[in-house]
């Protein structure tokens, strides 16, 4: 099970999101970001960033496909909420 962070930073990755902008998003360091990144591929068992990205959008993770406004704003814990 992913936490709320990881969820959310997934979540912006299949959106294309670069570590650094998941970062600025997230209010979190880029290497904080690649931590969490390496802890979701650990416990999804995926083996590189674009076979994570695929799975996401494979199960309905990616959020723009589904609106034209801005998949997140204001701070994580509204952004969690949303979800």
């Amino acid at each position: 099970m992913l936490s709320s962070k990881q969820y959310l930073l997934l979540q912006l990755l299949s959106d294309k999101y670069s570590l650094k902008e998941v970062g600025r998003v997230m209010n979190i360091a880029e290497n904080t970001a690649h931590i969490h990144l390496a802890r979701i591929m650990n416990k999804l068992d995926m083996h590189d960033r674009d076979q994570l990205v695929r799975y996401a959008r494979e199960i309905g993770i990616s959020q723009t496909h589904m609106s034209e406004e801005p998949p997140f704003f204001g701070n994580v814990t509204e952004t969690v909420t949303r979800l």
